[in-house]
């Protein structure tokens, strides 16, 4: 996967904590439904932040914070 982010430059890192939805649109590229349970956790959400500040340097700077 490291090979694939020299051939991006992204500005922003967001995050879909959930895929439950009250909607079930049969186009949603995330596949959220009123079925679908979990989220992610702070600790995982941390350390993609972690991984994202320390490995891409386009984000650094942009309101990306560690907690």
């Amino acid at each position: 996967m490291k090979w694939m982010l020299k051939h991006i430059d992204p500005k922003l890192l967001t995050f879909i904590t959930t895929h439950t939805c009250t909607s079930a649109c049969a186009g949603c590229c995330f596949a959220c439904s009123p079925k679908k349970r979990g989220s992610l956790s702070s600790a995982f959400m941390k350390g993609i932040v972690d991984y994202v500040v320390d490995t891409m340097p386009s984000i650094k700077g942009s309101g990306v914070h560690r907690w």
